[in-house]
């Protein structure tokens, strides 16, 4: 995340990694919580998929905001094999 002006050196840059990394750490504990809860509600794996479904809403809806979506159509079988984890060792 470069910001204008910001440089490493920069209490600025500091200050947005201490933010980042208490705020990291705020949704870490909460995610977990609320997983907890949810397994009393409903089974491991459907919580599993909403989650996913979720996250890749969220990340839908930030790459459409930020104009990035239309790169995914750039991409070939071994781009979206890759972003599953199914690394192709082979050409």
């Amino acid at each position: 995340m470069n910001s204008p002006g910001l440089k490493p050196g920069n209490s600025g840059a500091r200050h947005y990694g201490i933010m980042f990394a208490f705020l990291a750490i705020f949704f870490w504990s909460t995610v977990a919580t609320a997983f907890k809860l949810s397994l009393s509600f409903i089974g491991f794996l459907p919580l599993v998929f909403y989650s996913a479904l979720v996250s890749m809403s969220v990340l839908g809806v930030l790459c459409l905001v930020r104009g990035k979506f239309s790169q995914l159509r750039t991409w070939g079988k071994s781009d979206y094999m890759r972003s599953m984890g199914q690394i192709k060792l082979s050409t």
